[in-house]
């Protein structure tokens, strides 16, 4: 009787081995993909937040940037989708962090945590280039009207 335990016990056991062996070179694969396109997202990401910083030190002094407020607009909307990005991005770890069948090792939650700081970098650096350009604008702007002293001001607030 004792024997069948150990028999028993001996082919679980087997089983377990053949089992995470069979962690499969599928899974594995599929990993290693994971990671892969994570870097290159975040790769590409970071070389966005390079351009628009250097953008950022190079606007013309001059001149208004964005009268129409267009540029503005669509700052606004790729601000939105980086972070759309961030926040999916904190989803997708989160699931990774649940998944029973990862470990630490595998990687994939490091990929996730550096492709959420960069679309953190870029929401920044995007909102940044906007009040640049907002700020750069409105300095530009002839003032409207005038007053000759803080009396006038006062009385033109009080009519």
């Amino acid at each position: 009787m004792s024997g069948d335990l150990c028999l028993d016990a001996g082919k679980a056991s087997a089983v377990r081995l053949i089992e995470q062996a069979h962690r499969s070179l599928d899974f594995l694969q599929a990993i290693e993909k994971t990671i892969d396109c994570l870097a290159a997202n975040t790769k590409i990401i970071e070389f966005l937040n390079d351009e628009i910083h250097a953008f950022i030190d190079e606007l013309p002094a001059d001149k208004p940037l964005d009268p129409a407020g267009q540029a503005s607009a669509l700052l606004g909307k790729a601000a939105g989708s980086a972070m759309r990005i961030y926040e999916d991005a904190i989803g997708r770890r989160q699931n990774a962090r649940m998944d029973h069948r990862l470990t630490d090792e595998d990687g994939v939650e490091e990929a996730y945590s550096g492709l959420i700081a960069a679309a953190a970098d870029l929401h920044n650096m995007l909102e940044g280039l906007r009040a640049a350009v907002e700020t750069s604008d409105a300095l530009k702007e002839p003032p409207i009207g005038g007053y000759g002293n803080a009396k006038e001001l006062f009385d033109a607030l009080d009519s």
